[in-house]
């Protein structure tokens, strides 16, 4: 329970009771039941998804907002004012150092996470260079749920693999890494598809869950989950540049959050060490959130053309993001450097036969 929600919560209480003609304009509609989420942010005039976010400390109040909330609570200039500023104060997100230090990167926090991002207007891209922890095999596969439901819920999830084929195998007229690289990423684009299976069967069932009778939106989740693939962008390339330009062993986690006014960004990763695994929040100066965002600026920037409400599906919808911004954020890659994966059709192949020197 936050400072903001008791905050709101005597507000709503302190005109539910005043006479019906003293107050501001929510003072009747308190008086009728304002108690819920979605009343409460009606008579904020905010959506219900911004308002939970405020109220559980994971997103912040901008002077904007607290300005209207204020306005909405109180009708006395002056006390309107008083109430704003405590508002904002109160609706600042604590500091990761205020957290007790056996919390924080605790990969319970998981749980926490995902149900944060259970709204719309949430994008969350990860980005697999290392085997996922999610698949229905690994330690973790019991989290696929987490991301299902969140999915379901209206979270944008896309699930990036970063070696294009031409590194999984031996490109006729191409150069290749080393049989246990190719070997070892090969297994991981197969774990992927495998936790992408796993995380679109649990959507499929949450959101069959939440529209009871009605008969599943497949396209829905086909808009708001899908699996990406790099790729050199030219067949003819002698080296597999998405290789040889990074590396392995991490999982990038790039969160952005629509709240009103504001768009919130972070970076978390996704550590697994020998004894427990860790779920942690990249600092800014070390992890910068611009740099994360343009790695993967044709799934952003088409999420922001598209209402914070769909990822690109299809080959098409990426060309034309990365030719409409490739050239403004300084970038020359081919249109086809990224690819969209038919995860939702493609069988687990086994590793192909490496013959190549290692």
């Amino acid at each position: 329970m936050t400072e903001l929600f008791l905050i709101l919560q005597s507000e709503f209480q302190r005109l539910a009771d005043l006479p019906t003609d003293v107050g501001s304009a929510a003072a009747a509609g308190a008086k009728k039941g304002y108690r819920s989420l979605a009343q409460r942010a009606r008579a904020l005039k905010v959506d219900s998804g911004t308002l939970s976010r405020l109220l559980n400390g994971n997103a912040r109040l901008s002077p904007k907002l607290a300005d209207r909330f204020a306005a909405r609570l109180r009708s006395d200039p002056a006390e309107r004012r008083t109430l704003a500023e405590r508002l904002l104060e109160a609706g600042k997100k604590r500091p990761l150092e205020d957290q007790q230090p056996s919390q924080y990167g605790d990969i319970s926090a998981v749980k926490n996470f995902f149900e944060r991002l259970s709204q719309e207007h949430c994008l969350l891209v990860v980005e697999y260079r290392d085997l996922p922890r999610a698949e229905p095999d690994a330690k973790y596969g019991n989290y696929a749920r987490l991301a299902g439901q969140a999915i379901a819920k209206g979270l944008a999830f896309g699930m990036v693999l970063p070696f294009s084929d031409d590194s999984l195998t031996e490109p006729p007229s191409g150069l290749y890494h080393t049989r246990t690289i190719r070997s070892y990423l090969w297994d991981l684009k197969r774990k992927a598809i495998a936790a992408f299976n796993s995380i679109r069967d649990e959507a499929r069932i949450a959101l069959k869950e939440l529209q009871k009778d009605s008969d599943v939106d497949k396209k829905a989740l086909e808009r708001r989950l899908v699996l990406y693939e790099r790729s050199p962008g030219n067949s003819k390339s002698s080296v597999p540049a998405d290789l040889f330009f990074s590396g392995i062993q991490s999982r990038v986690f790039y969160v952005e959050i629509r709240t009103e006014d504001i768009l919130e960004k972070e970076v978390w990763e996704w550590v697994a060490a020998r004894e427990r695994d860790f779920f942690i929040q990249r600092d800014e100066s070390s992890t910068p959130q611009n740099v994360i965002a343009d790695q993967f600026f044709p799934i952003v920037k088409f999420w922001h053309d598209n209402e914070h409400a769909r990822l690109p599906t299809s080959i098409g919808d990426l060309k034309n993001t990365i030719e409409t911004y490739g050239t403004g954020l300084g970038a020359n890659l081919p249109s086809e450097f990224w690819s969209v994966a038919d995860a939702w059709n493609q069988a687990l192949s086994p590793a192909p036969t490496a013959t190549g020197q290692s």
